[in-house]
């Protein structure tokens, strides 16, 4: 007939960002309308143009200048989410990246305070050089362990960008960030990273 009812919920484009307040990366909306042409429902579909910082593609760099180790020391988290009945969790954490193999600490059962002072992650780039690493993330994952078969779950993430701390000489940086979950502040993680430099050249 001739409805004309207002725009609802669903007349909308949702976007979704990488958990971090403390990562500024702009999404600049340049375009937002509707389909006029669309007449089989008085609903029209959207749409909608962005403008969003790309991330660079993996640049294979064989015989890079610079050889770069990072880190993670001193690793604990606080006031994780519970996940279990017991009113606790038995978390883990994995760290990612683009230019190397995902690293994780041993778990911890039964507790909402996991301490991995002990234990040291190290990441080894395997691609690119220190430009391509710089612009690059460090992206934490922390999970529950199950022990029924399927996926464990997600108790939270952050990450920190490597855009400050990538260098000419090696720098320690010490962290205490917002573990974020759905949208909320699910608990807080302290670390001290280490990003160690040598110059290939020199060591030949």
């Amino acid at each position: 007939g001739g409805t004309r009812r207002v725009p609802s919920w669903c007349d909308r484009v949702l976007r979704s960002k990488l958990y971090g307040g403390h990562v500024e990366r702009k999404v600049e909306t340049l375009h937002y309308d509707s389909c006029r042409t669309v007449v089989t429902s008085d609903h029209k579909p959207v749409m909608a143009k962005f403008k969003v910082r790309a991330r660079k593609q993996f640049i294979f760099q064989p015989k890079v200048e610079m050889k770069i180790l990072i880190q993670v020391h001193n690793l604990m988290a606080e006031n994780v989410k519970i996940a279990d009945t017991n009113g606790k969790s038995d978390p883990y954490l994995v760290v990612h990246t683009n230019f190397a193999r995902p690293v994780r600490t041993e778990c911890r059962p039964n507790t909402l305070n996991p301490n991995w002072k002990c234990q040291v992650l190290r990441i080894i780039p395997e691609v690119g050089g220190r430009e391509y690493i710089s612009s690059e993330y460090l992206y934490f994952i922390l999970y529950d362990r199950d022990l029924w078969p399927g996926p464990d779950d997600v108790l939270g993430q952050t990450l920190i960008p490597l855009e400050n701390y990538i260098g000419t000489k090696p720098t320690c940086t010490e962290f205490c960030v917002p573990i974020y979950d759905q949208g909320g502040i699910e608990g807080t993680l302290w670390f001290l990273y280490f990003i160690d430099i040598h110059n290939n050249k020199q060591q030949q």
